[in-house]
């Protein structure tokens, strides 16, 4: 269960031209914004994205803290809603829909064994979901999953063999696409975006420095940007050798 993390979301209806006004879209455009932390004592994220003609807000929430804490994701989803930066914008939205649904975030440290006698794990149920912070994707490789192991299913009936021998294409050739190439370069995302550093620290660093950037002080003078940064560490009560490490993992990860 550890890792396991519970996707909710509520889909509100406004109007169409409300949404447009509210996030500065026209025609066909819309506006996807994604929050990493800031979820309290529960590991995750957040979402808010456009419809034609609805709202989607969502969260994704590490199911063993919702577990341990006790905690309902749906009260977790009103705090979101209030929040000042978004409440503004689903004010006076009707709930249509409401779901909820578990998701294998760990990715490759997570996958089962994908080929069996007679059988091939493909998307959802073989932990291929990318929950990797910048990139958050799922269908696109259940799609390509998918198409391997049809490719290698039929190859496997028409050659009269569908044992776990007669059916190891499949992995070939998610090997050879872009499905496990992503996985495999970003295995390390999911435990660096649930990770306390994520979490917890660098969202009160970011702001923390931000507000102080912008901040008149006069008549003192400005401070120094390392200064700030310095201060926000401290402050966060993150180390730097934790910065440091993770920081590095990061650069091989995405970089």
């Amino acid at each position: 269960a550890s890792n396991y993390t519970l996707g909710v979301k509520e889909t509100l209806a406004l109007p169409r031209e409300v949404i447009d006004e509210r996030f500065g879209v026209r025609g066909d455009h819309g506006v996807d914004i994604e929050i990493i932390g800031c979820t309290g004592e529960v590991p995750g994220g957040g979402f808010v994205y456009t419809n034609r003609e609805t709202v989607a807000v969502g969260l994704v929430l590490s199911l063993p803290a919702l577990a341990k804490g006790d905690i309902r994701p749906e009260d977790r989803i009103r705090r979101l809603k209030a929040h000042p930066a978004i409440a503004p914008l689903v004010e006076g939205g009707e709930v249509k829909e409401y779901s909820a649904h578990v998701i294998p975030e760990a990715g490759f440290d997570m996958m089962p064994e994908l080929v069996g006698d007679g059988i091939l794990v493909t998307g959802d149920a073989a932990a291929m979901c990318l929950a990797a912070g910048i990139w958050l994707e799922g269908v696109n490789l259940a799609i390509g999953s998918g198409a391997a192991a049809g490719r290698a299913a039929a190859k496997a009936i028409a050659a009269g063999d569908t044992t776990s021998g007669g059916l190891a294409g499949y992995r070939a050739r998610l090997e050879s696409s872009f499905v496990m190439q992503d996985h495999r370069r970003l295995r390390d995302a999911p435990h660096l975006v649930m990770g306390e550093l994520s979490q917890r620290h660098l969202p009160e660093i970011a702001c923390g420095v931000a507000e102080q950037m912008f901040t008149v002080t006069n008549p003192r003078p400005k401070p120094r940007l390392n200064r700030i940064v310095r201060q926000e560490v401290r402050r966060s009560g993150a180390r730097f050798r934790d910065l440091a490490r993770d920081g590095w993992r990061a650069m091989r990860t995405f970089g």
